[in-house]
């Protein structure tokens, strides 16, 4: 739930009931009370009128509002209205048409007519090293505004905002816990057995994944999605996509203030959770099941064991029927301990609702020659756990500066900087759903009461914290040369951006303390269980790029040429220190540990990347459409003979709807395009991958045995191996229809990944590690379906979207990755990656002449000889107490040898999500947004 509320100075406030804010986002805007709104009475006349398109046909729906006041109707079938006003302006406006205004004059019979609103196809999109028109665009590139992106969206991450914006992007997380999401990003499926992410581009600066997360997401002008050969712009990089983050700006005219802000309730997710009598139940029929009657290996009848786990029979069948002893009633148990029993509902006490809340402050403003914007944001998100703090405090500054020095030089300057600070229970995170409890949390004298030392609420209180503090200070500026006034349409830039990230987290954990139920010590951690951990980071990073661009016409020929270089240095260090028995619970400080058992670790790199790149477009008239582009890469982390690669694209498309036969027609827009494209990755290889390591490390030596210092050859180098290469063919055909009220793509595309750097598998007596090579081949096949309806009734905007896509991913080479095992497989040669198998069941066994017909045809080596099974088979022996039952599952013999092994595994899908979809509408009136749904699902298969 999100209460949102965004104020524009210099405006008065409208108010809103309470109870509708519960059930809305409401999303800026205040407008100023009309004198229009309180009239005297006054005689008030009839305007009529007929409101058609350009060739003639009516046009129903369209809004007719008196400007200044709510005043207004729609018209009818026949595009006809009628509306009471004596004077004043009147607003027309239709999804599709640009808006009008008309005086009310002496003419009350109007006849209006709404010219299409190509703005559409007019909308600028961010690609790599420029922008382009939508309506000649020909690769595979979405945009999403930043307003429509966080508009009733429950979180202040800019990556999960973006999951369902967009086809083809998924964002994934193992953790709802602000900070500790484990986000991650993928685009169009896999690539590589090497986890290959999109690269990320914050106004021209990289950045990793979870750095959308430390954004202030208010700041985001707009997100543009690369997802085919037009990546290869970026080249080495762009293997896995790109993803462009363009922060707004400042707009010339008078000083704006906007605040927005936001709370947010966050439910823990209902499990089906056991109570203690379920419980006991569950472990009754259980543990009855176990104590089977069998044939030992003498012929001798057996009984084995039943197993009630810490209970007797006995006593789960009282706590069943509610005679057991409860709290507070004392109970001898099976360790001879008296304890107290309790039917307790663990997830509740651990898990609630907690509030977040986020809030963020604008200034923008500007003239002529000078515009600026600064932000100030603050978010405080909790995770689900409200028993204690769980979650994380993110600050956020950043101001944007353009500047005009003259007609032909201009600059723009940006700075920012984030801080977050996550906090959370060093120990205890996730427990409390695993089993029933039985013992009550606390004593008789509010103490944490345990007589094992398992109590959850006590680790989570008592058992230290882990703080994570993110520090990441940016710096940007660019400089723009305009010869136009020279040479029309040739234009200059430099930009530089520098960027100093550092990160410290200390995890501490504390000492423990829990009673019995009179109040005293029943479990105390040692001293020597405590520590204090540290690990430090600190990254530079610097790019520059020289960039040259020439427009020119000649006749309805359009051409656009790129020229550019960039540069990049990323320097790394990063150390870990730790120690353990500490003198005091309350002492973080790393020096109050015991020197005996401190130990420390560190490294630093520096890696570089030198690109030349270069791109022309041509159109004609708008209709043919083309593209071709290329990059020339060269990485420090591969061998000088080997370092360099070149990487192309090329794209097409024509216009159909711009075509003399179809002009004018049904579609406002009907385009195909194709695309042909090779990006690189360089994940897998390391930082001096090609030089031979020296590891260091200590040893006893000697007659009498002292400790020494080693160093040693860890690893083999290889230096001829290169970049992965991934080539990308896409087919799309994008349509416009309705008045510009629907519109949709569709996209069908391969990925082939040739050069996968994989690691072979070789003999022992090798003795070494032998480095990865170029072995491997990945291919990804998929599609991506997405419409979109925007329209308008009367005073009420709304918009629907739907999408779907699909993708299947194969690993069709990678030598020494055949062998398969039961559940998830992360790589195996032929199959996708986290391919899953499983034995195939037919059914249960029915009585014990089943299970001995099924041991006579498929275990015992000898049907005289029940002793005896065969080599590699699966089943227990017959004659013990873990023999097959009537009730168990029936495996089958998938491969035809009368055997139940290993080889009998059936390959039954993977656990990557397919098939997903998206649905999302919205509702909107004046500035307050009443509805936004996002149902969402796939098809994904699991292994329990």
């Amino acid at each position: 739930m999100i209460l949102s509320k965004e104020r524009t100075m210099w405006t008065r406030q409208r108010l809103f009931p309470f109870a509708v804010c519960l059930l809305m986002g409401i999303d800026g805007g205040f407008s100023t009370l009309s004198a229009m709104d309180v009239q005297s009475v006054q005689q008030v006349s009839t305007v009529e009128g007929t409101v058609l398109d350009a060739v003639g046909n009516s046009i129903i729906g369209a809004s007719v509002l008196l400007k200044g006041t709510t005043n207004g109707v729609i018209t009818d079938i026949d595009g006809k209205f009628k509306i009471n006003a004596s004077s004043g302006v009147l607003v027309i406006s239709y999804i599709g048409y640009k808006t009008q205004e008309i005086n009310i004059g002496s003419n009350k019979n109007l006849k209006i007519v709404l010219a299409e609103d190509a703005e559409l196809l007019d909308e600028v999109v961010v690609v790599g090293f420029g922008s382009q028109k939508k309506a000649t665009l020909t690769g595979a590139v979405s945009q999403v505004k930043g307003d429509d992106l966080l508009k009733g969206k429950g979180s202040s991450s800019a990556a999960l905002a973006l999951q369902g914006e967009v086809p083809g992007l998924v964002v994934t997380r193992t953790s709802s816990r602000p900070g500790n999401e484990d986000l991650g990003i993928k685009i169009r499926g896999d690539i590589s057995v090497n986890n290959v992410s999109p690269l990320i581009l914050l106004d021209g600066l990289e950045i990793p994944e979870w750095q959308m997360g430390t954004l202030n997401s208010t700041d985001i002008e707009s997100i543009s999605v690369l997802k085919d050969g037009a990546a290869a712009i970026y080249g080495t990089k762009a293997a896995g996509g790109v993803i462009l983050i363009t922060t707004k700006k400042g707009k010339q005219g008078k000083i704006q203030v906007d605040y927005k802000g936001e709370l947010q309730l966050n439910f823990a997710k209902e499990f089906p959770l056991a109570e203690l009598g379920e419980w006991a139940q569950l472990w009754l029929e259980a543990g009855d099941n176990d104590g089977i009657k069998y044939l030992d290996s003498e012929g001798k009848e057996q009984m084995a064991a039943s197993n009630y786990r810490f209970f007797t029979r006995d006593e789960l069948l009282k706590v069943i029927d509610g005679t057991f002893p409860m709290n507070p009633d004392p109970y001898t148990w099976y360790d001879g301990k008296v304890h107290r029993f309790d039917n307790l509902n663990l997830y509740d006490m651990i898990y609630g609702t907690t509030v977040s809340h986020r809030h963020n402050v604008s200034v923008s403003g500007g003239s002529d020659k000078a515009t600026y914007r600064t932000s100030l944001g603050y978010a405080d998100e909790r995770s689900p756990i409200s028993f204690v703090y769980d979650g994380a405090k993110k600050y956020n500054f950043r101001t944007n500066m353009s500047y005009k020095v003259n007609d032909f030089i201009s600059t723009d300057f940006n700075v920012s900087y984030d801080y977050r600070n996550i906090s959370e229970p060093n120990q205890g995170v996730g427990e409390g759903i695993q089993d029933a409890w039985f013992f009550p949390m606390y004593n008789e004298n509010g103490q944490y009461y345990d007589l094992w030392g398992n109590n959850p609420l006590c680790k989570l209180d008592e058992g230290g914290r882990n703080t994570t503090k993110d520090k990441i200070f940016r710096l940007g500026g660019k400089i723009n040369i305009d010869l136009d006034k020279w040479i029309k349409g040739l234009n200059f830039s430099y930009q530089a951006n520098i960027s100093s990230r550092s990160r410290n987290k200390t995890s501490r954990k504390t000492q423990k303390t829990m009673y019995d139920w009179d109040g005293n010590v029943s479990v105390q951690d040692q001293m020597s269980a405590t520590s204090v951990k540290i690990e430090m980071s600190d990254i530079f990073f610097q790019n520059h790029v020289l960039q040259g661009n020439y427009r020119h016409s000649i006749g309805k020929n359009n051409f656009t040429l790129m020229l550019g270089m960039t540069a990049e240095e990323q320097q790394k260090n990063e150390y870990t220190l730790f120690r353990s028995n500490m003198a005091s619970n309350e002492l973080d400080d790393i020096n109050t540990g015991d020197v005996t058992t401190q130990t420390n670790e560190g490294g630093s790199n520096a890696i570089g990347l030198v690109s030349y790149m270069g791109k022309i477009n041509y159109d004609y008239a708008g209709i043919y459409l083309f593209e071709a582009l290329g990059r020339r890469d060269g990485s420090s982390r591969l061998h000088p003979d080997y370092r360099w690669k070149n990487f192309f694209s090329a794209s097409a498309g024509i216009r159909l709807s711009e075509l003399p036969f179809l002009k004018d027609g049904v579609f406002q827009n009907l385009k195909l395009r194709a695309s042909y494209g090779e990006t690189g990755s360089v994940t897998g290889i390391g930082e001096y991958d090609y030089i031979s390591n020296i590891t260091t490390g200590e040893t006893y030596f000697g007659a009498t045995p002292a400790l020494a210092n080693t160093a040693y050859i860890k690893t083999m180098t290889s230096l001829e191996r290169t970049w992965e290469r991934v080539a990308n063919t896409n087919f799309a055909v994008d349509f416009t229809t309705l008045n510009n009220r629907l519109s949709g793509t569709f996209e069908y595309y391969l990925r082939k990944n040739n050069d996968m750097l994989v690691e072979i598998t070789y003999p022992q007596v090798l003795g070494a590690t032998a480095p990865k090579t170029n072995s491997g081949d990945f291919n990804t096949k998929g599609w991506e379906l997405s419409f979109n309806w925007n329209d308008k009734i009367g005073d009420v905007s709304y918009n629907v979207g739907l999408m779907f896509w699909d993708s299947k991913s194969e690993v069709t080479r990678m030598e020494g990755k055949s062998a398969i095992k039961v559940g998830k497989n992360e790589i195996v040669e032929g199959k996708p990656l986290n391919a899953i198998y499983t034995y195939v069941t037919n059914g249960i066994f029915d009585n014990e002449d089943d299970i001995l017909a099924y041991y006579n045809t498929y275990g015992f080596k000898d049907a005289d000889n029940q002793n005896v099974l065969k080599s590699g088979t699966l089943l227990p022996g017959y004659r013990s107490a873990n023999r097959l039952v009537p009730g168990t599952v029936k495996r089958v013999d998938m491969n035809g040898d009368d055997e139940i092994t290993i080889d009998d595994l059936t390959y039954y899908g993977d656990a990557n999500p397919q098939l997903l979809f998206w649905f999302e509408s919205w509702f909107e009136m004046e500035r307050f947004r009443f509805l936004r749904i996002f149902p969402r699902g796939w098809k994904a298969k699991y292994f329990a």
